[in-house]
């Protein structure tokens, strides 16, 4: 028993007398503003998100100096015929200013300007794309099988030449029923897609969706002022819309994931991190 003891005591000795203290060097990297600004023609206000990047071993309150100066920022959108000053809102969070105060324009140039009480200045350029065309909606219903069938829904957009271009398109589902006078509204996302003509070979973008759709009864929609349908998306982008929603999907995919291969997020912002970018966008919706 005591040379048991003496052999457990023997190895703790040895493991103890291995460990060595490892100094490392950590680079303390100055902040970065971090903006995200996607502005459309037919949206009602035009907002800018602003933050700050972190040291992960910096212990200062970040919140309380985002508090204190990106309020307090200068926040600037200008074409080549005026210059537009947005306004700080708290309900917000963010810088906004009312799209009819400055009407957005297919095929003219922004440019956002952002300056800090510390000095800190960063600028964004994008371009708005023309207006889609030729939105359209397709179903293909399946085979009943049951009491179920599984139906195809096709969207399409026509594509513009001599441009490159950027699509995206995203299917939901809506339940809706009014209950004392009320809308009660359910909305299930069935899928989405992105789609580049970098090449412009393309004559119409399409992406098809699959949904299997049950008999009325087990859905429940026999409920009087009931509806369900499909709300189709149609986005038109430009390049930095695309590239940034693009690899921060393969970001989030990849999240948790220790095989996947590392990705760098994408930037237009000179002088921070982020992205401000342009779109147009159609709405369709369809009973089934």
């Amino acid at each position: 028993m005591k040379n048991k003891y003496f052999l457990i005591a023997f190895v703790l000795m040895i493991i103890i007398s291995c460990r060595k203290a490892v100094e490392f060097d950590f680079v303390d990297e100055p902040a970065q503003l971090v903006v995200e600004s996607f502005i459309c023609p037919t949206d009602d206000s035009i907002k800018v998100n602003i933050n700050y990047t972190k040291n992960y071993y910096d212990q200062t309150n970040v919140k309380s100096q985002i508090a204190k100066d990106i309020p307090k920022a200068t926040v600037t959108i200008s074409n080549s015929s005026f210059t537009k000053t947005l306004k700080w809102s708290v309900k917000n969070n963010a810088f906004t200013i009312a799209t009819k105060e400055m009407p957005l324009l297919e095929d003219i140039s922004y440019t956002l300007r952002i300056t800090t009480l510390n000095g800190l200045i960063v600028s964004g350029i994008t371009k708005i794309p023309k207006k889609i065309i030729g939105a359209d909606f397709e179903i293909i219903k399946g085979v009943i099988r049951g009491d179920s069938r599984k139906d195809k829904i096709i969207l399409k957009q026509q594509d513009e030449k001599g441009v490159k271009n950027y699509y995206e398109f995203r299917l939901a589902l809506v339940f809706e029923d009014y209950y004392s006078g009320m809308l009660n509204q359910q909305i299930q996302l069935l899928g989405e897609s992105l789609i580049d003509d970098e090449s412009d070979k393309l004559d119409n973008v399409s992406a098809s969706f699959n949904n299997t759709v049950y008999n009325q009864s087990n859905q429940g929609q026999q409920v009087p002022n009931s509806r369900r349908y499909y709300r189709a998306i149609f986005i038109k982008a430009n390049e930095e819309y695309y590239k940034y929603i693009d690899i921060t999907k393969k970001n989030h995919d990849a999240s948790g994931n220790p095989f996947a291969e590392p990705v760098s997020l994408y930037t237009n912002i000179k002088g921070g991190v982020g992205v401000f970018s342009s779109y147009q966008i159609q709405y369709k919706e369809v009973n089934f």
